[in-house]
């Protein structure tokens, strides 16, 4: 028969459970401990160079620097982050609710970032986890009506046509993943360059080409997916590909 615990061993054992309980807190805290930052421009080259070490309980941190920095109040800041954002809940759908707890405190204006990022993670529950964060922040259900009058869809998916934006948010996916799939994406679009016909297009194709020719400059990994495609497409953008990786070549010197 199990022996009943005498008082004195139960006051113990309380005692352990609460220093494990503390200790537990402690880790947790220093798992989402945030990157120090020198400057906004520090926490630019952490966010691109992200991709080659992940660390996504440094996530929360460093968006919340760049929320009280300024940085997510510059006007072409948002797309590149929720797409960076988008890459990180994809990668790890088993942190997205503690990732998403810790931005919950996040400036409303700012939480744009979490719900672009969700919506666009192509994760099976993105729709219920960007309703769960609505029902925290109703005003936010409003602001974002437009966006929930569709289904979701990963990044990817979405048309390029719909403008520069769309280019920005897929290079913020390729820093939080090394992924080739927005590379691919960002090429894509680079047919548009043979016809200015349709303008929009034309100007998306030009912004494409420029991003392409800079990423590959930065990084090695764009160069290594650009040389992959390059085969595989049609002889005019397998030009302008070789003419990008040149470029990044002379850059790299």
């Amino acid at each position: 028969m199990c022996q009943p615990i005498q008082k004195g061993h139960r006051k113990l054992l309380v005692l352990k459970l609460a220093g494990c309980l503390v200790v537990s807190a402690i880790l947790v805290n220093t798992a989402f401990a945030a990157p120090v930052f020198k400057s906004p421009a520090h926490a630019k080259r952490w966010l691109k160079t992200y991709y080659l070490k992940p660390r996504p309980e440094r996530v929360p941190a460093a968006i919340k620097y760049m929320s009280a920095s300024g940085m997510l109040d510059k006007k072409h800041a948002i797309s590149p982050l929720f797409g960076f954002m988008s890459g990180v809940f994809q990668q790890n759908p088993g942190k997205v609710d503690a990732i998403v707890q810790h931005l919950d405190s996040l400036k409303e204006r700012h939480l744009g970032v979490v719900v672009f990022g969700l919506w666009y993670s192509g994760l099976p529950d993105s729709q219920e986890r960007v309703e769960a964060l609505f029902a925290r922040h109703p005003r936010l259900s409003k602001v974002f009506a437009f966006l929930t009058k569709n289904a979701p869809r990963p990044l990817t998916e979405l048309p390029l046509e719909k403008g520069e934006w769309i280019l920005d948010a897929l290079w913020g996916q390729f820093m939080a993943t090394g992924s080739p799939e927005p590379v691919r994406r960002v090429i894509a679009s680079l047919d548009w360059l043979q016809d200015k016909k349709e303008m929009n297009k034309y100007f998306v194709a030009s912004a494409a080409r420029f991003s392409l020719t800079a990423n590959a400059g930065q990084h090695r990994k764009v160069r290594e997916i650009i040389a992959v495609e390059l085969p595989l497409q049609s002889p005019a953008i397998q030009s302008i590909l070789e003419d990008i990786l040149s470029k990044a070549q002379k850059k790299k010197k």
